[in-house]
């Protein structure tokens, strides 16, 4: 298949899941969210709305483990999310409790696996970034094939998901650059705004020029608002797609 073809594969498998998605996606967020708090020690004040930091002095260890922690948590989450994209290519519907369900089946195995894999594709990005794109390329399909196949080992799976993407990292990347694009073209929008404020300037008075910067600042909040919005109705797409693609690379 083409990646027209997949993309409307992912598409017709998000209908009636499609809300499910997106809240499975918000409770990422939430846990996220929530951890972040847990990690800078921090707590928010309800009465005067602004968030408050609890730590003094603070622990270094302590709060590297917690990141630790945390990451792999929202890796845990994550795999659990992609297993339920894969299940509703099968005609499935997605549920809530797919996010936990690696917790509950062979927890220490997932927890060894989304380490490791996390972990080697942190180390190739610090090499160099290129090779780590190309490394989280290669194994993009590992949450799939742990589903179809736990009693792979953690190894195996890795070299299972490079074995499958030999030639098809170069498909995968035009594939989801397209959700990708809808990301970038608020930033471009602003981009060129900007761009074309900055070149023109010299004809404005100060308080012209202010009010133009102040209002580019205000844009750019904007488009940070627009692209978090923009994540909870493109990311559940993205990920159907990939599943999509995971499952046309098996027939």
């Amino acid at each position: 298949m083409d990646n027209r073809e997949i993309r409307l594969n992912g598409k017709r498998s998000l209908k009636g899941n499609y809300l499910v998605a997106i809240a499975n996606l918000v409770v990422i967020t939430i846990i996220s969210y929530a951890f972040q708090m847990l990690f800078t020690g921090s707590t928010v004040d309800v009465q005067n709305f602004n968030t408050v930091s609890t730590i003094s002095g603070g622990t270094l260890l302590l709060n590297f483990l917690i990141s630790i922690v945390s990451m792999l948590v929202m890796s845990l989450l994550n795999l659990g999310y992609n297993w339920g994209f894969l299940n509703i290519q099968e005609g499935k519907q997605m549920t809530v409790s797919y996010l936990f369900a690696p917790f509950k089946y062979q927890a220490q195995k997932a927890i060894a696996f989304v380490f490791r894999r996390d972990l080697l594709i942190l180390l190739w990005s610090l090499l160099l970034i290129i090779p780590g794109i190309i490394k989280s390329f290669a194994w993009a399909l590992t949450d799939f094939i742990y589903h179809d196949e736990p009693d792979l080992s953690n190894r195996e799976i890795l070299e299972k998901s490079e074995q499958m993407m030999q030639g098809n990292k170069w498909k995968l990347f035009r594939l989801e650059f397209y959700y990708v694009l809808f990301y970038l073209i608020p930033i471009i929008i602003w981009m060129i705004s900007a761009l074309f404020i900055a070149n023109n300037n010299t004809n404005m008075n100060d308080q012209v020029t202010g009010a133009l910067f102040l209002g580019l600042f205000a844009g750019f909040m904007l488009v940070i608002g627009v692209s978090v919005l923009l994540t909870f109705v493109i990311e559940p797409k993205k990920r159907a797609a990939r599943a999509a693609f995971y499952k046309s690379l098996l027939y």
